[in-house]
């Protein structure tokens, strides 16, 4: 395939809001970010750079840090996804919930005789992403095995679960229809799944009558009751966006006993002193199901025409530079600027909103690069909506383009989502080697 080769060239009296870069010596990295007025440039020139870009598998991501650390951060806050959905470009993906519950109010008392007549699970839609046209399923499950507050999650993550304990089959998706619950009132939209009464009979209505040790307080109760898994049970559809902080996401047990008719809430509130903790898991299929890109054929020397982004711990573009070693031993070389712009293809999905840019390592993406974890400049990794649907992303690499120069190679880079682990966002990019807008490095220099 062709290998892109771009040529730019330095204008004369301009102000260029960016850092400059002395090429030929080493400079300390505390010195990027001055503002330099460029004016009666001399020596013009320009230089010719590689670009290589390809699709490669991101397997797993971090969906929540350890509980003291997420507590710092705020919470477990962000949407929650559950769902399936086949797409052409990018195979199948699966979202599902892991998350424990807590009283509204500890230490309930079910009363004489309690009967549970319905118990349903409440989840407020945040979005969707989808067909919403074809019928779904999800299934809830009971989790075993607790999740441990000293321990990082990833998108990879297994529950163990035990009983199923609620269903919602073959229904049709309504992300953005008010419903009407109890004595008429209207909320926003939200998924109700019906849970299995028995079960909470035995776990909650039979054993609740005020002072039974399990049901103490919030803590003793996500040892007692470990939380819930909803899951897929459908090949395609939709993947929906859950707020599981929105008041009208609950379980709610409604029952009745000798005397009176009641209610005993679960929620996923994130305001007291338990807080619940939750996360999404997710699966990607690339091989059962048919994509346009194959990641055990990718030409990782000359590159691809089309390259894909997917959230979730699906893939990630590549891309790869040149050794500068040629840079390296020019004297006087000044670099004053340089970026990366990658048009969007011709189809998008629904392309993320914030890319970043990170350091490929042999385990995936690692450390942001300097321009990014230091303070972005109007080149920010947003997509950047063009003439007829032509758009693309701008990303700052100045910083990094001078550490890699002085070095004489870069590493390997990766685009990524910026929300890595809370949307299902897909993105398809013009590769380095496509025909009419490959992806271009741009280096604004002087040579003096």
């Amino acid at each position: 395939m062709k290998i892109l080769k771009t040529k730019f060239l330095m204008k004369r009296a301009i102000i260029l809001m960016a850092p400059f870069l002395f090429i030929a010596c080493e400079k300390d990295n505390g010195e990027i970010g001055l503002q330099q007025v460029i004016d009666g440039l001399a020596g013009l020139n320009d230089t010719s750079l590689e670009v290589v870009s390809y699709t490669q598998r991101v397997d797993s991501v971090l969906v929540a840090v350890d509980y003291l650390n997420q507590i710092r951060l705020g919470g477990y806050l962000g949407a929650r996804l559950a769902g399936a959905r086949v797409d052409p470009d990018f195979g199948r993906a699966e979202a599902g919930i892991v998350s424990q519950m807590i009283f509204n109010q500890v230490n309930p008392d079910f009363g004489a005789n309690p009967v549970m007549d319905s118990v349903k699970l409440f989840l407020n839609y945040a979005n969707y992403y989808g067909d919403t046209t074809k019928s779904m399923s999800l299934e809830v499950y009971e989790l075993t095995e607790g999740i441990n507050r000293d321990s990082s999650y990833y998108s990879s993550y297994q529950p163990v679960t035990g009983l199923k304990i609620g269903e919602k089959l073959n229904f049709m998706p309504r992300p953005e229809t008010p419903i009407t619950i109890e004595d008429s009132i209207e909320i926003t939209p939200t998924l109700i799944i019906d849970m299995d009464a028995s079960y909470f009979q035995s776990r909650f209505a039979d054993v609740g009558n005020g002072a039974f040790a399990s049901f103490a307080s919030n803590e003793d109760l996500v040892d007692y009751f470990k939380g819930i898994h909803v899951k897929a049970a459908s090949e395609d559809g939709s993947i929906l966006y859950f707020s599981l902080i929105n008041p009208n996401s609950r379980l709610v047990m409604y029952y009745h006993n000798d005397t009176d008719t009641a209610q005993v809430l679960l929620t996923f509130a994130q305001d007291r002193s338990t807080v619940p903790i939750s996360f999404s898991i997710y699966s990607q299929d690339y091989t059962t199901y048919p994509t346009v890109f194959n990641l055990s054929a990718q030409d990782t020397v000359n590159g691809e025409m089309t390259t894909y982004v997917q959230s979730m711990g699906g893939v990630a573009t590549v891309l790869k530079f040149p050794d500068f070693e040629s840079l390296r031993t020019q004297e006087g070389l000044i670099i004053n600027r340089a970026f990366i712009e990658i048009p969007t293809g011709a189809s998008d999905p629904s392309p993320s909103a914030n890319l970043e840019i990170r350091e490929m390592t042999s385990s995936g993406p690692g450390l942001l690069i300097d321009d990014f974890a230091f303070g972005q400049g109007l080149a920010d990794g947003k997509l950047r909506e063009g003439e007829q649907g032509a758009n693309k992303y701008v990303f700052e690499i100045t910083q990094h383009l001078f550490g890699a120069i002085n070095q004489g190679k870069s590493p390997n880079l990766a685009v990524v989502p910026v929300n890595k682990g809370t949307t299902a966002n897909q993105t398809t990019l013009k590769g380095g080697s496509d025909p009419s807008e490959p992806v271009k490095l741009v280096i604004y220099y002087t040579k003096l």
